[in-house]
């Protein structure tokens, strides 16, 4: 009797962690699987990924699991719920799979890395806009602001200035 408490108990727990899933994926998908699908080139292997996070399947695999414990099927009911949660690790693994070459996961690290770089380098980005704002209010342009820029010493060179320049004109920094 206590083995069977402990897997109705385990069936309640995984549909209350699903319920509340579905809430949060009533707003849609998450971007990283997006991201994760779109760095397939198979399109079967990318549809397999986007159908393992489809709300609309994960409801009928929990109305699957709901239905067998009301009738209780618990053995039915748990061979589900292990076959759905290992078919959401392999897209988890998928997900944080290593790069053969570095390592290291590629879509969650590539997008941590790009915001923790724009972090640190916030400062000097402003700094190096702001001198080129002073420069281009006094006429001149663009292109030989950056150079003057970089020649102070800000910046990569004169082209990654002007680039820079560019790409966050309109922002406040």
């Amino acid at each position: 009797m206590a083995g069977e408490e402990y897997y109705l108990r385990r069936i309640e727990v995984w549909l209350s962690i699903m319920d509340s899933y579905l809430q949060c994926a009533s707003q849609g998908r998450p971007p990283e699987l997006e991201k994760l699908a779109d760095s397939f080139s198979d399109p079967v292997v990318r549809e397999w990924v986007l159908e393992r996070s489809d709300p609309r399947r994960i409801r009928g695999a929990v109305n699957h699991v709901r239905a067998c414990y009301r009738a209780g099927k618990l053995a039915t009911a748990l061979e589900r719920i292990e076959r759905f949660d290992a078919e959401r690790q392999h897209v988890k693994d998928l997900l944080n799979r290593p790069d053969l070459v570095r390592g290291r996961t590629t879509v969650a690290s590539a997008a941590s890395g790009g915001k923790a770089r724009s972090l640190m380098f916030e400062g000097t980005r402003s700094r190096i806009v702001n001198e080129m704002r002073t420069l281009v209010d006094k006429g001149k342009t663009v292109s030989s602001a950056g150079k003057i820029v970089f020649n102070k010493g800000l910046g990569t060179s004169g082209e990654a200035n002007r680039t820079l320049w560019y790409r966050h004109l309109g922002r406040k920094l």
